[in-house]
């Protein structure tokens, strides 16, 4: 089946064969550098070409019992503005303007929501508005952000490994999400952009960072702002008073009626 962004979920009669799926793999896996394998069944990456942007996770015995799991996202290659947002309805126009004036005051934004709520697009639109002369810097374990040095804005984007990379990785690098978020107090920036706090170990080293005086913007996964700030207080050890380093919680939804589907913000 296939997800849409207007009609929502539909079954689809297309079949891929043995062979596509190999082939397919074997594309995924030379151009994201990553393996495959019985000791790591889980892959997690992006792909860039002049046609499409995909984010692909695979997934393989012995993990999978039936064969191999294969999800594949398709983004637009012009990412959505936050006028073109407010014309689909996923924003109204003073929740806009006041996440703007949110965003030029630098204040800490979380957006959170369900997988597919439209996290990341909210989060990008939002980037795109930021102040030419900002120095901003990206940490993401897969490159979703915008780039944008060609338009003369001041950027530095970092790639650390994904979650799935991170844990077959852990005893061999000494690079993850964690450290280069504690390291962003030497690189000077304006604001940060995160990409997903998905451990503990992300929620702790991005209030560390806002406790030093670091602005900026992240993502997570949560039904409800009251869900997040109990997964952070009893599940990764994060002090109730560090909770208020946060101005801004967002929250958004996918809404799924009567076979269509729409992402929308609901709460801030």
């Amino acid at each position: 089946y296939l997800d849409h962004a207007k009609w929502g979920r539909c079954i689809s009669n297309i079949r891929l064969d043995e062979k596509d799926i190999e082939a397919f793999l074997t594309h995924v896996r030379l151009e994201s550098k990553q393996d495959l394998t019985y000791d790591k069944p889980s892959l997690k990456a992006d792909i860039h070409t002049s046609m499409f942007h995909l984010r692909v996770s695979i997934d393989i015995s012995p993990l999978v019992k039936d064969g191999m799991a294969l999800d594949v996202r398709k983004f637009r290659l012009r990412p959505y503005t936050l006028t073109e947002l407010i014309e689909l309805g996923t924003i109204s126009i003073e929740a806009a303007a006041f996440l703007l004036c949110a965003l030029r005051h630098r204040r800490n934004i979380i957006i959170i929501g369900e997988p597919g709520s439209g996290k990341t697009t909210l989060l990008n639109a939002l980037d795109l508005c930021a102040p030419k002369y900002w120095r901003k810097v990206y940490i993401e374990d897969t490159s979703e952000s915008i780039p944008q040095l060609s338009y003369g804005r001041h950027q530095l984007r970092l790639k650390v490994p994904t979650y799935e990379e991170e844990l077959w990785l852990r005893n061999r690098i000494k690079v993850n999400k964690s450290i280069e978020v504690i390291k962003l107090l030497h690189r000077s920036p304006d604001y940060v952009l995160l990409g997903e706090l998905q451990t503990k170990e992300h929620s702790k080293a991005f209030f560390h960072a806002l406790s030093a005086g670091i602005r900026g913007i992240a993502t997570s996964h949560a039904n409800t702002p009251e869900d997040i700030i109990l997964r952070w207080t009893q599940h990764h050890d994060i002090k109730p008073s560090n909770i208020a380093l946060l101005d801004l919680i967002v929250l958004m939804r996918r809404i799924r009626r009567m076979g269509s589907s729409r992402r929308k913000v609901v709460r801030i």
